[in-house]
């Protein structure tokens, strides 16, 4: 039996670049590490594709939805300063759930915390984000591409409660992390979930796009620009616990 469309529920088969082709195209790292939560590491010799979306949604509005986000992106690619209204961050936000989809999807339908569970795939072809999901942007000051990905559970101790996933990208100089979180009982009034994190420069090395407190643009970079390192510590700073590495080379 054929899978279905992790947007629309729809017989599945349209390859998906899992890094967009155009951006493959502006600039050749070589290969490099997709870090999946759940599932081992990937190390990536060439373009990787996945089957998990259908034809329609592959040339409809995700289509669309790289054709407008690539005049947003590309400047941001190369450290130029930008200002961000409330559409344009809306469309990031937008893209890197889009993005986390596709990735989740080469762990395999049936892995914990996968953000194509309970519909929220289409709701996304709707515009609608997942619910408990922050999305950040950040500056790096180095020319790097990289993709990392990890679980996160909640407890409410002595039991788990919940569970979800980080995923953060960089490319070029563009840094972004998204924070979607799956809560076993969904809360049926708003509720703000608490989660601790690092210690870091956050303030100051990131900007926050989703959820959004007003309408006003934001502006990026942020004052302060990410290292390679602090990139790492940004990387890790929801982690708790010990990694294993388990590595498939492609």
């Amino acid at each position: 039996m054929a899978n279905k469309c992790i947007f629309c529920g729809n017989p599945a088969g349209s390859r998906e670049h899992i890094w967009p082709k155009w951006i493959l195209e502006r600039r050749n790292f070589g290969p490099f590490r997709l870090k999946r939560a759940g599932a081992p590491d990937l190390i990536l010799r060439s373009e990787l594709t996945t089957k998990a979306v259908c034809h329609d949604c592959n040339t409809g509005w995700m289509s669309k939805l790289e054709a407008a986000l690539k005049p947003i992106l590309e400047p941001m690619f190369e450290g130029k300063s930008v200002s961000l209204d409330i559409y344009q961050q809306q469309l990031i936000t937008l893209w890197m759930v889009k993005m986390a989809f596709v990735w989740d999807s080469t762990k395999g339908r049936n892995t914990d915390n996968a953000f194509f569970r309970n519909d929220d795939g289409t709701a996304l072809a709707q515009r609608i984000m997942p619910p408990f999901t922050a999305v950040w942007l950040g500056h790096i000051g180095e020319d790097y591409r990289s993709a990392d990905g990890h679980d996160i559970t909640l407890n409410e101790p002595p039991k788990r409660v919940g569970g979800g996933n980080v995923v953060t990208i960089v490319n070029e100089q563009f840094v972004a992390q998204i924070v979607s979180l799956r809560p076993d009982q969904m809360p049926t009034e708003p509720t703000a979930i608490q989660l601790d994190f690092a210690p870091g420069n956050w303030n100051n090395t990131l900007v926050r796009v989703w959820p959004q407190d007003n309408a006003n643009p934001i502006k990026w970079p942020p004052p302060a620009t990410l290292t390679i390192l602090d990139y790492l510590l940004l990387r890790d700073r929801w982690r708790t616990g010990d990694e294993t590495d388990h590595i498939i080379h492609l």
